[in-house]
């Protein structure tokens, strides 16, 4: 196994942009990792009911969406990437109820792809026109730190978080915070008052 040296970064086989990690051989295997593997396994697997009653397709073929799924779950944290992906369970419920108005089988298969594809475009959408209505950077900083609170940890940490740094870096008068008027910005930040 390759170890690091002490502050250095975990070593890594190299592959474009990605960092290429692999376990036994760049990292040791860890107990903790092992239960959460275990647990995300049989999450997964809690998938083939589903996908065999609302989709139609034989238990072969949704475990092995369930597998291809399962690899792609894994793929972030094998090539380096700070992502951590994972199944919509809150959508569930709904993406059942808009699948049962559909024959199970290839008109419920091109519902779902349909759906997945409505949901894409909209992301895209708003994020786009979310971007157009920022008027500077400190506002995209502080959109783009509230869209990562948000995806980690959920919406009310992500309006909290938006809500801390706009009245932190934004509207520093209302918490009684004087800034410096040599600092950098300081005009603007009268402007605003």
């Amino acid at each position: 196994m390759l170890h690091r040296k002490n502050g250095e970064e975990q070593p890594y086989w190299p592959a474009g942009p990605f960092k290429i990690r692999l376990p036994f051989v760049h990292y040791r295997w860890e107990f903790a990792e092992m239960v959460q593997a275990l647990i995300m396994f049989v999450v997964s697997l809690a998938m083939i009911p589903l996908l065999e009653q609302y989709l139609g397709v034989p238990y072969d073929v949704a475990l092995a969406y369930v597998v291809i799924c399962g690899i792609g779950f894994m793929l972030p944290a094998l090539l380096g990437v700070p992502l951590v992906p994972g199944w919509i369970t809150p959508g569930i419920p709904v993406v059942l109820l808009f699948l049962g108005d559909y024959e199970p089988g290839a008109e419920a298969i091109q519902a779902m792809f349909a759906l997945s594809l409505t949901l894409l475009l909209t992301g895209y959408i708003c994020l786009m026109v979310g971007l157009e209505q920022l008027e500077n950077n400190t506002e995209r900083g502080i959109a783009g730190t509230m869209g990562v609170v948000l995806a980690v940890y959920g919406a009310g940490w992500g309006l909290a978080t938006g809500a801390i740094l706009y009245l932190l870096i934004e509207r520093t008068h209302l918490i009684g915070f004087t800034p410096d008027p040599e600092a950098p910005g300081a005009e603007k930040a009268e402007k605003n008052d």
